[in-house]
Protein backbone atom coordinates (compact mmCIF):
# COMPACT_ATOMS: atom_id res chain seq x y z
CA UNK A 1 0.00 0.00 0.00
CA UNK A 2 3.00 1.79 0.74
CA UNK A 3 4.00 1.97 -3.21
CA UNK A 4 4.28 4.94 -5.23
CA UNK A 5 1.27 5.13 -7.61
CA UNK A 6 2.20 6.25 -11.24
CA UNK A 7 0.93 9.54 -10.52
CA UNK A 8 2.60 10.02 -7.58
CA UNK A 9 6.22 8.89 -9.17
CA UNK A 10 5.58 11.60 -12.26
CA UNK A 11 4.98 13.92 -9.13
CA UNK A 12 8.09 13.26 -7.56
CA UNK A 13 10.09 13.06 -10.54
CA UNK A 14 8.21 16.87 -11.17
CA UNK A 15 9.45 17.80 -7.91
CA UNK A 16 13.12 16.67 -8.55
CA UNK A 17 12.99 18.23 -11.89
CA UNK A 18 12.26 21.52 -10.56
CA UNK A 19 14.46 21.32 -7.89
CA UNK A 20 17.49 20.78 -10.31
CA UNK A 21 15.74 23.94 -12.47
CA UNK A 22 16.06 25.65 -9.30
CA UNK A 23 19.41 24.78 -8.62
CA UNK A 24 20.50 25.78 -11.93
CA UNK A 25 18.05 28.97 -11.52
CA UNK A 26 20.40 30.08 -8.41
CA UNK A 27 24.11 28.87 -10.03
CA UNK A 28 22.97 31.28 -13.08
CA UNK A 29 21.62 34.00 -10.84
CA UNK A 30 24.85 33.66 -9.07
CA UNK A 31 27.00 34.19 -12.52
CA UNK A 32 24.64 37.15 -13.19
CA UNK A 33 25.26 38.76 -9.96
CA UNK A 34 29.34 38.19 -10.18
CA UNK A 35 28.81 39.64 -13.68
CA UNK A 36 26.78 43.00 -12.35
CA UNK A 37 29.45 43.03 -9.54
CA UNK A 38 32.25 43.06 -12.15
CA UNK A 39 30.73 45.42 -14.43
CA UNK A 40 29.62 47.62 -11.53
CA UNK A 41 33.67 47.94 -10.69
CA UNK A 42 34.36 48.62 -13.97
CA UNK A 43 31.95 51.18 -14.29
CA UNK A 44 33.37 53.08 -10.74
CA UNK A 45 36.82 52.92 -12.63
CA UNK A 46 35.70 54.26 -15.82
CA UNK A 47 34.05 56.73 -14.23
CA UNK A 48 37.09 57.79 -11.54
CA UNK A 49 38.96 57.72 -14.68
CA UNK A 50 36.23 60.40 -16.22
CA UNK A 51 36.91 62.87 -13.55
CA UNK A 52 40.32 62.75 -13.14
CA UNK A 53 40.32 63.32 -17.02
CA UNK A 54 37.91 65.89 -16.50
CA UNK A 55 40.39 67.31 -13.44
CA UNK A 56 43.59 67.00 -15.47
CA UNK A 57 41.49 68.72 -18.47
CA UNK A 58 40.48 71.90 -16.05
CA UNK A 59 44.33 71.90 -14.52
CA UNK A 60 45.95 72.41 -18.41
CA UNK A 61 42.97 74.83 -19.86
CA UNK A 62 43.90 77.15 -16.17
CA UNK A 63 47.41 77.02 -16.69
CA UNK A 64 47.01 78.11 -20.19
CA UNK A 65 44.71 80.85 -19.30
CA UNK A 66 47.20 82.06 -16.55
CA UNK A 67 49.76 81.85 -19.71
CA UNK A 68 47.54 83.69 -21.77
CA UNK A 69 47.51 86.45 -19.08
CA UNK A 70 50.87 86.46 -18.24
CA UNK A 71 51.78 86.70 -21.64
CA UNK A 72 49.51 89.62 -22.35
CA UNK A 73 50.78 91.48 -19.12
CA UNK A 74 54.16 90.90 -20.12
CA UNK A 75 53.53 92.47 -23.97
CA UNK A 76 51.77 95.18 -22.28
CA UNK A 77 54.68 96.08 -20.21
CA UNK A 78 56.91 95.85 -23.20
CA UNK A 79 54.91 98.31 -25.09
CA UNK A 80 54.84 100.77 -22.39
CA UNK A 81 58.59 100.46 -21.95
CA UNK A 82 58.73 101.18 -25.49
CA UNK A 83 56.24 103.73 -25.52
CA UNK A 84 58.45 105.42 -22.44
CA UNK A 85 61.46 104.89 -24.48
CA UNK A 86 60.39 106.31 -27.44
CA UNK A 87 58.72 109.57 -25.20
CA UNK A 88 62.41 109.67 -23.91
CA UNK A 89 64.08 109.12 -27.27
CA UNK A 90 61.93 112.12 -28.88
CA UNK A 91 62.51 114.18 -25.68
CA UNK A 92 66.36 113.91 -25.88
CA UNK A 93 66.05 114.51 -29.54
CA UNK A 94 63.38 117.72 -28.81
CA UNK A 95 66.19 118.95 -26.10
CA UNK A 96 69.16 118.44 -28.66
CA UNK A 97 66.98 120.27 -30.97
CA UNK A 98 66.28 123.36 -28.38
CA UNK A 99 69.82 123.33 -27.64
CA UNK A 100 71.15 123.87 -31.16
CA UNK A 101 68.63 126.61 -31.18
CA UNK A 102 70.37 128.09 -28.18
CA UNK A 103 74.17 127.54 -29.87
CA UNK A 104 72.72 129.11 -33.16
CA UNK A 105 71.49 132.09 -30.88
CA UNK A 106 74.58 132.41 -28.79
CA UNK A 107 76.67 131.97 -32.30
CA UNK A 108 74.62 135.24 -33.63
CA UNK A 109 74.59 136.92 -30.51
CA UNK A 110 78.48 136.26 -30.48
CA UNK A 111 78.64 137.22 -33.83
CA UNK A 112 76.86 140.58 -33.55
CA UNK A 113 79.05 141.51 -30.41
CA UNK A 114 82.30 140.71 -32.62
CA UNK A 115 81.14 143.26 -35.42
CA UNK A 116 79.97 145.73 -32.54
CA UNK A 117 83.59 145.20 -30.99
CA UNK A 118 85.32 145.61 -34.44
CA UNK A 119 82.78 148.48 -35.24
CA UNK A 120 84.34 149.90 -32.10
CA UNK A 121 87.88 148.84 -32.03
CA UNK A 122 87.97 150.53 -35.99
CA UNK A 123 85.68 153.68 -35.11
CA UNK A 124 83.01 152.72 -37.37
CA UNK A 125 80.13 153.17 -34.94
CA UNK A 126 77.11 154.92 -36.24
Amino acid sequence: ANHPTPAGSEVELRARSVQVTNEELQTRIGQVEELLAAALQELVAASLAVSHAAAAAKIASDAARAAAELAAREKDGLREEVERLTDLACGAEAGEAEREKEREGLREEVERLTDLLHAVATGETE
